[in-house]
């Protein structure tokens, strides 16, 4: 339950450690990792019976009316955050798609209600 690089697109890791040619060789990288990063949540999202979610996934706004997690691309970085009538609360930054689509997918299947409140532990999945 990881959602990580697949085979789909080979060249995300090419330029790891050097500059891209340009802007637009660099947003085409971060959208194509986005766009995987994206599939394999809602695909695990889907697979935990979590479907309700799917409609939070690049949108920086809840789509239903009492608000919920949302998970977006801002500029370079990606947020995950609670949304509740245009107002984010809960806001946490990551530079990778793939660190944010992992924290949303624990975020989303864990829950204190189920008795998850120890620090440290791996949190029991809903």
């Amino acid at each position: 339950m990881k959602i990580e690089i697949d085979g789909e697109y080979e060249g995300l890791g090419e330029n790891k450690f050097k500059f891209y040619l340009n802007e637009l060789e660099r947003n085409s990288v971060l959208s194509n990792a986005e766009a995987i990063a994206y599939k394999q949540l809602k695909e695990e999202l889907i697979n935990h019976g979590k479907n309700a979610l799917i409609a939070n996934i690049g949108e920086s706004e809840a789509s239903y009316i009492d608000g919920g997690m949302c998970i977006c691309r801002d500029g370079d970085f990606w947020l995950v955050f609670h949304s509740e009538r245009n107002i984010r609360s809960q806001l946490s930054i990551f530079s990778s798609p793939y660190d944010a689509a992992n924290y949303f997918l624990w975020i989303s299947l864990c829950s204190p209600r189920n008795k998850n409140i120890s620090i440290g532990c791996i949190p029991k999945v809903q």
